[in-house]
């Protein structure tokens, strides 16, 4: 018999008529998915990506893998955007070779003795188990976000929609990616006549900036929101979602202030591990240029960018614009907004 772990994809396994004996619906981490379902038996687990908190990342895998056994999952991916290679070698690695984005092919997998349907499907995310692929060589950063390069600074389109997709997430408490999304929107549009549209999730903290184009929704809403989208350039305050595999790239913020660090740490201890392989950039931060690299040695972090105190009144602000060049903006050079522009 089998088991159903569903969220944003509820409905089409309930139209699916699939036999059966234990479901779940929400949202849930890992461990407390194994722990539910550890004393039950059941043949197959069929398991809606989304309903797993950061689902895309290799130590939580590895956790499904051990605690419920490959041949027993069927991953449902969510259908957009397409999981980069890595992600596909990744889960072919560690034995999970039922997986696709169609739920005609997730039902096909119930019937199959856990092998991915005909790799001629292109619909499928099917790789060779032949592959040579070292798992240490995929980095959560490839797996947390779909931008797969993780030795550019530059933030490039990988979905190809011609949408370039940033989501933003504070790590430390009130680090300031509200604000620092409208100073980014508003420099870009302002400076390098850009369209953005900036979206936040879960609260309406935008109104109080009473800018045109900031809009508020619910999580279940974001795809689409993002195909409506006419904006070039989309910049997502993820808030409490971990919802991330819709962004082309995720930025991590923190505040290195002594008591904000503290806190933290002393409600997560990992909470820095878990981000480790990311995007991290330093907010309202009174750290110099010259101590970051202590500062990201000391916290095991990749500091991306260093933003101080800034006046988020002014759109003719060095730090912002500094950051949007290195987000890949090259204005002298000619090659447009994150070298997609030629």
């Amino acid at each position: 018999m089998n088991v159903i772990v569903s969220n944003k994809q509820k409905q089409l396994l309930d139209n699916a008529n699939i036999d059966a004996i234990k479901e779940l619906n929400g949202l849930f981490n890992v461990d407390d998915l194994i722990n539910n379902f550890k004393d039950y038996f059941f043949s197959r687990m069929i398991i809606d990506a989304t309903s797993i908190i950061d689902f895309a990342k290799e130590v939580n895998l590895r956790k499904l893998v051990d605690g419920i056994g490959s041949e027993k999952i069927i991953l449902f991916l969510p259908p957009k955007p397409e999981p980069p290679e890595k992600f596909k070698q990744l889960l072919n690695q560690l034995g999970i070779n039922c997986y696709s984005t169609k739920i005609e092919d997730i039902v096909g997998f119930l019937n199959q003795n856990n092998a991915s349907l005909n790799a001629d499907n292109n619909d499928i995310y099917s790789t060779s188990n032949n592959d040579n692929v070292s798992l240490n060589s995929i980095s959560n950063n490839n797996l947390e976000s779909t931008n797969t390069n993780t030795n550019s600074n530059t933030i490039t389109d990988v979905n190809n929609d011609n949408k370039i997709v940033i989501g933003f997430k504070n790590v430390t408490e009130h680090a300031g990616a509200t604000t620092l999304i409208y100073m980014l929107k508003t420099h870009l549009e302002k400076n390098y006549n850009m369209s953005v549209e900036a979206i936040e999730i879960g609260k309406s903290d935008f109104k109080y900036f009473n800018s045109q184009g900031m809009n508020s929704i619910e999580s279940n809403n974001l795809q689409m929101a993002i195909n409506n989208s006419k904006a070039r350039i989309i910049l997502i305050d993820m808030n409490e979602s971990s919802y991330s595999p819709l962004c082309d790239e995720l930025i991590y913020l923190v505040e290195p202030s002594i008591i904000k660090i503290n806190k933290l740490l002393a409600n997560d201890r990992t909470a820095f591990m878990n981000i480790s392989n990311n995007k991290v950039l330093l907010n309202k931060s009174a750290i110099s240029e010259n101590d970051v690299p202590i500062f990201a040695n000391e916290a095991n972090l990749k500091v991306y960018f260093n933003i101080p105190y800034v006046n988020d009144r002014t759109t003719q602000n060095k730090v912002i614009n500094d950051l949007i060049d290195q987000m890949g903006i090259a204005s002298n050079s000619g090659r447009g907004l994150f070298g997609i522009f030629r």
